[in-house]
C-alpha cells in the first residue's frame, strides 16, 4: 500500500479530482452520473445492460443475477461487450465510512493543515484563508458521525456527503481507480 499522509491507497487506486463517471448508454448503475464509480463492497451493486450486450468481471468477485459482488475493497473492472464494441468500467469498492474519513483527510491535507488540529479548527482556518466555497457543516457533521460516533452510512447519505464535499472544497479530491 502507498498513501498520502494518513491515507493508504490500495493497488490501482489514485487520488483524483472529484468528478462524475458520466453515465453510459450500455450500462445502467444506481450511481449518480455526476459522482465517481464507487460502491460499498458490503452490498451487491445492481446493474443492467443494453439488450444484446454481455457483462464480464475481470479478477475477483462475481456477477450473479444482475448484481456485481465485490468481496473486498479495491478496484474491479466490469467489461460490457456488444455489437463489435467493448467498454470497461472501473468500479472502486470501499466502505463508505472509511471514504468519509479519508476524503476529508485528503482535502484538508491538500492545504497543509497541521495534524494536531481538529477538523473544526482546520475548517475555521480554511474559511479564514478563503479556501472553502460553501458551508462545510454537512461535511463536518458526517465526518464526526462516522469518525467519533461509529455511525454507518447509507448510499444516499454517502452521495449527499460527496456532493457536499465537492461544493465545500474548490478542487475536492477523492480516491478513484486509476484509468477511470
Amino acid at each position: 500500500m502507498r498513501g498520502v499522509g494518513q491515507v493508504k491507497l490500495l493497488p490501482g487506486e489514485v487520488i483524483k479530482r472529484l468528478e462524475g463517471w458520466g453515465g453510459s448508454d450500455v450500462l445502467n448503475l444506481p450511481i449518480n452520473k455526476d459522482l465517481p464509480l464507487i460502491w460499498d463492497h458490503r452490498h451487491p451493486l445492481p446493474f443492467s445492460v443494453k439488450m444484446n450486450h454481455s457483462v464480464e468481471l475481470m479478477g475477483r468477485g462475481r456477477v450473479d443475477g444482475g448484481s456485481l459482488y465485490m468481496p473486498d475493497r479495491g478496484c474491479y473492472a466490469l467489461v460490457v461487450r456488444g455489437d463489435r464494441s467493448e467498454r470497461t468500467f472501473l468500479i472502486r469498492a470501499t466502505a463508505y465510512e472509511e471514504d468519509v474519513i479519508n476524503f476529508v483527510r485528503i482535502n484538508v491535507e491538500n492545504y497543509e493543515i497541521e495534524d494536531s488540529r481538529t477538523l473544526r479548527e482546520a475548517i475555521e482556518k480554511l474559511k479564514g484563508d478563503g479556501v472553502l466555497t460553501s458551508d462545510p457543516s454537512l461535511v463536518v457533521k458526517v465526518f464526526e458521525d462516522v469518525r467519533y460516533g461509529n455511525k454507518s452510512l447509507s448510499r444516499e447519505a454517502y452521495e449527499e456527503f460527496l456532493i457536499a464535499l465537492g461544493k465545500t472544497f474548490k478542487e475536492a479530491k477523492v480516491i478513484m481507480c486509476e484509468g477511470s
